[in-house]
């Protein structure tokens, strides 16, 4: 989990009501910017934003007027958006509009509410969407593909999930070329770069503030993850220099798919950049189905721990009861309300759901 920190971009939503496609999807989260300003609520993955506007990705989601894009999407008065859930079900979801540094408006694919790839999952559901300034929800690719996923041609990097690239005002500073596994095969390896100002031993304060709050659990500030989550295993999400084409997919990485999700260097104990995939927390690639009985608090514990007594990480001992023993509940930072299990409702609507935590967002 991450500590409280505070970015500097504008953000705007604008609030649509939708059912997902998939039943008892809760999307319902205003995310934070492209290096943007989020309010330090942002969970145990403490990072994402999650959100963009109408359009670009699919479907006609800006007509407010009564009309229907492509059969499955139903814009109704006051901006309501209704997708055809198939079980009668709704939730809640916010398409936003994120401004980057230049007063840019983004139009990400990861806060449209809609489902761009056609795998069932929308936005903040779909393990690829980073957060809601992120245009590709089929790849971990943030936004344009001809810079390969976040780096350039001269091999610089700054925060993955902002859209900047190179050296921008962030705060991070990176070369491909100090990572002798050379996930970009464009960046070959020069030792001679390692500690210098292109790749410093730590990163800048200044990046903690801008970016770290945007990385999720298991990654560092320049997308090398850990994928599969838990497995000691790290690849660089923006994978696809070489073509300029984005590959690297949840299920991609998960197949240990080295051309597709190439592996990399992490930069483990920079707490400036690293976020770490704790046990009980979720995380990049890791849901709450992947989490032990002992994680869940009695209130929350999914029906696959109901009658298991797994005793609880903070010391409780196991006593033979159907339940789990009631252990420490989730907890985000900055008293952030927890999201993403079972039981707990959706997001308010002024924030997003990432990584079982509601992240606010500042406007201004």
């Amino acid at each position: 989990m991450t500590s409280i920190a505070k970015l500097g971009i504008r953000v705007s939503l604008v609030a649509l009501t939708v059912a997902m496609s998939v039943g008892g999807c809760s999307c319902s989260s205003p995310g934070g910017p492209a290096d943007g300003s989020v309010d330090g609520s942002g969970g145990s993955q403490d990072g994402g934003v999650d959100g963009a506007t109408p359009g670009d990705g699919g479907g006609d989601a800006s007509t407010a007027d009564g009309s229907t894009s492509d059969g499955s999407t139903v814009i109704v008065d006051g901006g309501v958006v209704l997708l055809d859930a198939g079980d009668g079900g709704t939730t809640e979801c916010y398409v936003k509009v994120c401004i980057d540094s230049q007063g840019r408006e983004i139009h990400g694919q990861c806060g449209d509410c809609l489902d761009n790839d056609s795998d069932g999952l929308a936005d903040e559901r779909d393990p690829e969407c980073l957060n809601y300034c992120d245009d590709h929800e089929a790849t971990f690719s943030f936004f344009d593909p001809s810079t390969g996923g976040g780096d350039t041609n001269s091999c610089n990097l700054d925060c993955y999930y902002d859209h900047d690239v190179g050296f921008g005002n962030d705060g991070c500073r990176w070369n491909g070329r100090c990572d002798m596994l050379e996930p970009d095969p464009l960046c070959t390896y020069n030792a001679g770069t390692v500690g210098s100002n292109s790749c410093p031993n730590s990163q800048s304060p200044a990046c903690a503030i801008n970016c770290r709050p945007l990385v999720p659990n298991g990654c560092d500030c320049f997308g090398c993850c850990e994928l599969p989550a838990g497995s000691n295993r790290f690849v660089f999400i923006g994978t696809g220099a070489a073509t300029r084409t984005p590959t690297c997919t949840l299920e991609a990485a998960e197949a240990q798919d080295d051309d597709a999700c190439a592996p990399c260097t992490p930069r483990l104990g920079d707490d400036n950049c690293y976020n770490s995939c704790q046990r009980c927390e979720l995380c990049l690639g890791k849901t709450v189905d992947d989490l032990p009985c002992d994680c869940f608090t009695q209130a929350n514990a999914p029906a696959r721990c109901v009658g298991i007594d797994a005793g609880v990480p903070d010391g409780g001992t196991p006593d033979g009861g159907t339940t789990p023993d009631g252990g420490v509940p989730y907890e985000c930072p900055g008293g952030a309300p927890a999201c993403d299990f079972p039981g707990l409702p959706p997001c308010p609507g002024s924030s997003y759901c990432l990584t079982g935590c509601c992240l606010s967002v500042i406007f201004g």
